[in-house]
């Protein structure tokens, strides 16, 4: 789902996805990543959305790179990122 959205993004600019595709995953991981150490920054280990959101964040790195033929993995790990940013943003 995510590769058609980013390749309707870059082909509105004229940019071929097939020389970028291998670097968006790598560009996943780096948002998830970041998005996983803002939440540690909160409050640390003992914050219950770092939880969530490290969860999340762990389902779609494995589903990038080991399951890639079930994609529901993806969409509940995107979620749970979602509830977890939503949560940190309440509290």
């Amino acid at each position: 789902m995510y590769a058609s959205v980013i390749s309707s993004f870059f082909g509105a600019f004229g940019i071929a996805l097939v020389d970028l595709t291998p670097w968006l995953d790598g560009l996943a991981i780096i948002i998830v990543l970041f998005t996983i150490y803002s939440l540690y920054i909160r409050r640390g280990f003992f914050y219950i959305p770092f939880y969530i959101g490290s969860i999340g964040g762990l389902m779609i790195i494995i589903n990038i790179f080991f399951i890639t033929s079930n994609r529901y993995m993806l969409y509940i790990g995107n979620v749970f990122m979602i509830i977890s940013a939503i949560w940190n943003a309440r509290i």
